[in-house]
Formats: C-alpha cells, sequence, structure tokens
C-alpha cells in the first residue's frame, strides 16, 4: 500500500511540476495560434501561470482516470500530502506589507492569478521579484494541490466507471 501510495504521489508532483508547464507551453505555441487566438505578448510563463489551474487539473484528472484499471485505493487519498502541504504553508505565510491581513495575504498569494510573471530572469531582478516569489509558490504548493485532488477525483471516476470511453478504447477488467 505504502508504495502504490508513493508511487501515486510522485505522478501527481510529476503531473504539476513537470507535464502542465509542457503541456501550457505547447498550447500556447502551436494549439492557441491555430484557432486563431492571438498570443499574449507577456510570454509563455505568464500564460502558464494565468492558467495554473485548469493546466495542473486537466491531465491529473486523465491520469487518474487512466488509473482506473489498476485500481490503486491509495489513488483516492494522494490528494492528502500536497493539501498538508499546502495549509502548512498558508498558515505559515507572512505578508509582505503590513496594510494587508495575513489571510487575505496568502490567499492572493497562493490562490490569485492576477500577478505579473517576469517573463525573464533579468526581468525577475530588476523590479518583479515578488511575481517571481508568488509564481514559485503557487507551482511548488498549489499546483499540487490542484493535480492531487484532480488525480483523486479521476481515480474516483475511474474506479466507479462514471466516464463512458468508446469500445475499444480500454480493456474490460
Amino acid at each position: 500500500m505504502c508504495g502504490y501510495f508513493a508511487m501515486h504521489l510522485i505522478a501527481v508532483y510529476l503531473l504539476a511540476i513537470a507535464i502542465s508547464p509542457l503541456l501550457a507551453g505547447f498550447f500556447y505555441r502551436q494549439v492557441v495560434p491555430r484557432l486563431g487566438g492571438s498570443i499574449d505578448t507577456s510570454g509563455e510563463l505568464q500564460y502558464y501561470f494565468s492558467h495554473l489551474l485548469v493546466a495542473s487539473l486537466l491531465p491529473a484528472f486523465i491520469a487518474g482516470y487512466l488509473n482506473f484499471k489498476y485500481r490503486h485505493t491509495a489513488s483516492l487519498w494522494v490528494w492528502l500530502v500536497p493539501a498538508i502541504i499546502l495549509v502548512y504553508e498558508i498558515c505559515t505565510f507572512q505578508p509582505s506589507s503590513l496594510l494587508v491581513s495575513k489571510w487575505s495575504g496568502a490567499f492572493a498569494y497562493f490562490f490569485s492569478s492576477d500577478w505579473s510573471v517576469p517573463a525573464s530572469a533579468q526581468e525577475a531582478f530588476s523590479g518583479n521579484l515578488e511575481g517571481m516569489r508568488v509564481y514559485n509558490a503557487q507551482t511548488n504548493f498549489s499546483a499540487p494541490f490542484y493535480a492531487g485532488v484532480a488525480y483523486s477525483l479521476g481515480a474516483l471516476a475511474g474506479k466507479h466507471q462514471m466516464i463512458r470511453l468508446p469500445r475499444g478504447a480500454r480493456d474490460d477488467v
């Protein structure tokens, strides 16, 4: 059981930290222009950050759903570790200004996409260091939480076959 839990937890973190940014970048570079959408001039990093919730949820839900053929119950509880880490980070958050309350500042820091993310390291060090800190906090703590919840919900949906796949798309177990 512990081994399966660790395997699913690693999958969640890989999906959140590595796969989601790659998919968002691919979507930004390849899909949006072909659909006639305009490319945001602020860059790929800002695009990913602005769509962090969706970019984290979709691949994790699909991966969790595809897990149904293995029926590991550990996948249903994998969201707990990222949730505990995120709650700890929120509780220990110190706002950068005395004018901002701790809880509203923490909420904005870990969940708001209204921040401007630097397009390059040079821009980050020339004045937008706070935007980079928020980006790092959300990609390291919020995105794994989103992915963990989606992965577990996908596994639950797969376990109960809530989503029907076309014939031949899956093997009946």
